[in-house]
């Protein structure tokens, strides 16, 4: 696992750190960008804080994407000013499964909320 350093950010910073990564750890077959961010369930998207989120493909696009954050920050409209390759075959592979489970049986919240309370 490793982090940006501290007050830094955007696409070189992210290119080192995985660049050393890969130096250190020879058989690191897949790197996965991880974030931290908040949500407010609503009865169409039922995303809460600790959700894992995991971006697809759309377009022929990866599913990460890179916007202009200083218009973000002057109250425009995101811009798009790059985004990575879609993933690996078998990430997709197991997302979809993934993406199954969830359609049969739902996030199952409430049953694991009473399982951490027993």
């Amino acid at each position: 696992m490793a982090v940006l350093p501290k007050s830094e950010y955007g696409m070189i910073s992210a290119a080192t750190v995985a660049r050393d990564m890969l130096r250190s750890f020879l058989n690191i077959r897949f790197g996965l960008m991880v974030g931290i961010g908040g949500g407010a369930p609503s009865a169409k998207h039922d995303i809460r804080l600790g959700d894992v989120i995991v971006s697809t493909r759309g377009s022929g696009k990866g599913g990460v994407f890179q916007y202009d954050y200083g218009k973000a920050i002057q109250e425009h409209a995101f811009v798009t000013t790059g985004s990575l390759n879609q993933p690996p075959q078998l990430l997709l592979i197991a997302l979809s499964g993934l993406e199954a489970e969830y359609e049969l049986e739902g996030h199952q919240l409430n049953a694991h909320v009473d399982r951490a309370l027993e």
